[in-house]
């Protein structure tokens, strides 16, 4: 995952807090293990893990990027990206 330093010590107390034991790994190491905790958790309770799965298809990612890219938080967002870009990103988490 990108992210930066200090997005990395974020997320490291992340893990922190969820209980995870993190002594000793580096804060990118503590920040994988966050996002796997992350992701039982929400296993756990039953939220939907791809877009599949919330009914959306392969064919809406074209809509579906434009939208993002008209939306008010595209404009704060570090990494700017155009829609075959924000395309791929639904493609991996369909």
């Amino acid at each position: 995952a990108h992210f930066s330093e200090q997005r990395r010590l974020s997320v490291a107390d992340i893990a922190e807090l969820m209980g995870e034991n993190i002594t000793g790994l580096s804060t990118l190491d503590a920040a994988e293990i966050a996002i796997a905790a992350i992701t039982r958790l929400s296993m756990d309770i039953g939220i939907p893990q791809h877009l599949r799965d919330l009914g959306v298809k392969e064919a809406d990612f074209p809509y579906m990027a434009e939208m993002a890219l008209k939306d008010g938080n595209a404009f704060s967002n570090p990494r700017k990206g155009n829609e075959q870009e924000i395309a791929a990103i639904f493609r991996q988490a369909f």
